[in-house]
């Protein structure tokens, strides 16, 4: 009796055979297996927020710093010191409106906003008192200024050796410290460094509390927690700077330099690298640190969004 396979067997090595035979097609042609497949569809580029460890205290120095009102055409600060003036109560509206006068400012032509001079006539106490905080703040901040405690000394010109010689220069000034104004300087620096230290320490403790703002929603958080602490601000800063008595020695003083220490343990650095401040060697203010500690806040900032593995 012969054996036959059976149908199913049969059928099934048929399919097979067919299996085998489209494999080797699509092998030898590469190309024809991606035509069978179904092209990937290009990903857009998406964005999302990242949560952002950063330092708070450059973030809330230059907030601050921004908020000093500028006036072109004066090299003085007249018109900083006439609002600050306003809002400690030394000074009143008529009388300042005489002061304006005087330089030859019609204060009935100041409007009441919009201008850099609308806090010398609109009678703002808070927003007076925030710009002369911020003002007095940022001052730390500034470079040195030989002409705010010394007196230039020009040299003589040096004589022609010939008639046909040109005209001698005249070298740069030499400079004569004024050892009051000196120490009234640096008194005013100190002063100003120590209220920076106790008030932004608040304000980096507040920011701390807070979590996921944009950078623009943190800068408007310095804005109103500074302007609220304005007036403690310039109190503070006139009974350390009316306090006791201390000694300074300078360490080294140039233009591009001011590095002194006071009596009462505190260690002033003002250099290309921004302000260093230390009491008992411990950083007091600078480089992230208020108070010994450094602050962080966690910013939120939008960007591409990137792929995990």
């Amino acid at each position: 009796m012969r054996n036959y396979l059976p149908l199913r067997n049969v059928a099934l090595l048929l399919l097979f055979l067919a299996l085998l035979f489209s494999l080797d097609k699509i092998f030898a042609n590469p190309k024809a297996s991606a035509s069978m497949s179904p092209k990937p569809t290009e990903a857009k580029p998406s964005l999302r927020s990242y949560a952002v460890e950063m330092p708070a205290l450059p973030f809330i120095q230059n907030t601050i710093a921004a908020m000093t009102p500028v006036f072109p055409n004066d090299p003085d600060n007249k018109m900083i010191k006439g609002i600050c003036a306003l809002a400690q109560g030394q000074l009143s509206q008529s009388q300042a409106n005489d002061w304006l006068k005087g330089l030859s400012i019609d204060s009935s032509k100041i409007p009441a906003k919009g201008s850099n001079l609308s806090l010398l006539v609109n009678g703002d106490k808070k927003l007076q008192a925030a710009a002369c905080a911020a003002y007095v703040s940022s001052s730390v901040f500034s470079l040195v200024t030989l002409s705010d405690f010394a007196i230039a000394i020009a040299p003589p010109a040096r004589e022609k050796k010939s008639k046909n010689a040109p005209a001698a220069t005249p070298s740069s000034p030499k400079w004569k410290m004024d050892d009051a104004r000196l120490q009234q300087y640096l008194k005013t620096k100190l002063s100003a460094a120590k209220a920076n230290a106790d008030f932004y320490v608040f304000i980096a403790i507040e920011l701390a509390k807070k979590h996921g703002l944009t950078p623009e929603e943190y800068g408007y958080q310095i804005q109103q927690l500074f302007t609220t602490f304005a007036p403690y601000y310039l109190r503070h800063f006139n009974e350390l700077y009316n306090g006791s008595p201390q000694q300074y020695k300078v360490v080294n003083l140039t233009e591009d330099e001011l590095d002194f220490i006071s009596s009462d343990g505190y260690h002033f650095i003002r250099n290309d690298d921004g302000v260093i401040f230390k009491y008992n060697n411990i950083m007091w203010y600078g480089g992230g640190y208020l108070i010994g500690k450094y602050y962080t806040m966690n910013a939120r900032y939008s960007g591409p969004e990137l792929a995990t593995y």
